[in-house]
């Protein structure tokens, strides 16, 4: 259902939506925190990573996936997480994205962090909840891009 959300939040049509969570199998499983949809043109790939470890398997994973556009990142992280967990997250997905959208309490310091990785600001949009993230995110998504969405789930 979580993917369901996104996808709305993408702009896919309700139609589309009923169509994919009717197909059988709906998505992918690579692990249970980790999910794969095919919308029409693009990916979505929602990954439940929660902290360094986490954030690389789900990289790792996602690079597998083999598209034309670009890939996006939508990233947040709980409250109470360090700058210093934040800068290893930033140098983690430093080269494996095209774009990063940061939100949630942690969007400022998160940005800060993508910054000192050598990430251009003009790649990085910092947005207040994870539906105006993933409306960011759609709006910059190429055709047969991919949008990976981490949901750290005390961030949403």
């Amino acid at each position: 259902m979580a993917a369901a959300a996104m996808a709305v939040c993408l702009g896919a049509a309700p139609s589309f939506i009923r169509a994919g969570l009717e197909e059988e199998p709906f998505a992918v499983h690579l692990k249970p925190r980790f999910r794969v949809v095919k919308l029409s043109d693009s990916h979505l790939v929602l990954d439940k990573a929660l902290g360094p470890l986490a954030l690389e398997n789900g990289l790792r994973a996602q690079s597998r996936i083999q598209v034309s556009g670009n890939r996006v990142a939508v990233m947040s992280a709980p409250e109470a997480t360090m700058d210093d967990m934040l800068s290893r997250m930033a140098s983690i997905v430093s080269g494996g994205f095209d774009c990063f959208v940061c939100h949630g309490a942690t969007a400022d310091r998160l940005t800060r962090a993508l910054e000192s990785a050598s990430i251009p600001g003009e790649a990085i949009y910092c947005e207040v909840d994870l539906a105006s993230a993933c409306k960011r995110a759609g709006a910059v998504l190429q055709a047969d891009g991919l949008i990976y969405v981490q949901v750290a789930y005390r961030c949403v």
